[in-house]
């Protein structure tokens, strides 16, 4: 026998202790609160953080990163290759998603429009509770989980699919197969440019061409001697340049200027 098995017994009813009861029962006087401080006053509540007085550990440790829980956007996922079972030209839905088995946990919209006796019913519930009136909406809310048709598979069958989303791959092969794709919440806009980050990527390429110009013009300089070096070789090897032939054969005459006297063929100036 165990003690959650004890229902005739004195043990399944345990008396309520009671305090302040006298010093006899051990629990008299302060009724085991302790003397002064805030634990023995009425109305206090510790807070599960509290330390007694030290850093907690929620402050001590590091945080890092961030959640996106609240904005996080989960699709129901149906590959192009689970689209074959549908015949060609079939126009493919939500709703013919979810009569094939393809697109479970997805709650199709209400077609519907809101009758003007729900919406009396619930001014009337409004007005009763003295809570303001709602704006009227005919139109029911949308809180099913998108649909996104991934690439994965091949498709050979021509098909009109509607979805809230589709992967670049899946695009590509329904296009291909002669197919056509339809957006259900209209075709998502072009992310506008980064213009921060081109501009980034710009200064970061001058700088690197500024940092070759230094090394070419030293990659210059040394081939410089290089090719005066090669050049001092061919000059010295280069052939001596002889005479004509002719030149050597005419004969010079010395004419004596007045002034002048001639002595056994030589030429005396005066």
């Amino acid at each position: 026998m165990q003690l959650h098995q004890a229902r005739t017994a004195d043990l399944s009813n345990k008396k309520k202790i009671r305090v302040g009861r006298g010093p006899g029962s051990g629990l008299g006087k302060t009724a085991g609160r302790g003397i002064k401080g805030a634990t023995s006053r009425s109305g206090y509540a510790m807070k599960v953080t509290y330390e007694g007085g030290q850093m907690p550990i929620f402050r001590r440790l590091p945080k890092r990163g961030f959640r996106n829980g609240r904005f996080k956007v989960t699709f129901v996922a149906v590959n192009v290759g689970d689209l074959s079972v549908f015949a060609a030209g079939t126009t493919v839905g939500l709703k013919e998603l979810k009569s094939k088995g393809l697109a479970d946990g997805v709650k199709l919209p209400s077609t519907g429009v809101r009758s003007d006796e729900k919406i009396a019913h619930r001014k009337g519930k409004n007005a009763a509770q003295n809570k303001p009136e709602p704006v009227e909406q005919k139109e029911p809310r949308n809180n099913r989980r998108p649909v996104k048709i991934l690439g994965d598979g091949e498709l050979t069958v021509a098909l009109h699919v509607s979805a809230d989303a589709f992967s670049k791959g899946a695009i590509e092969k329904i296009e291909k197969a002669g197919g056509t794709v339809t957006w259900l919440g209209g075709t998502p806009k072009k992310k506008a440019p980064n213009f921060k980050r081109i501009d980034a990527d710009k200064k970061l390429a001058d700088k690197i061409k500024a940092a070759a110009k230094p090394a070419e013009a030293k990659a210059g300089d040394a081939k410089v001697p290089e090719a005066k070096a090669a050049a001092k070789p061919a000059a010295e090897k280069a052939p001596e340049t002889k005479p004509h032939p002719k030149a050597e054969t005419k004969s010079t005459e010395i004419v004596a200027p007045v002034g002048h006297e001639e002595h056994e063929g030589h030429v005396m100036v005066g």
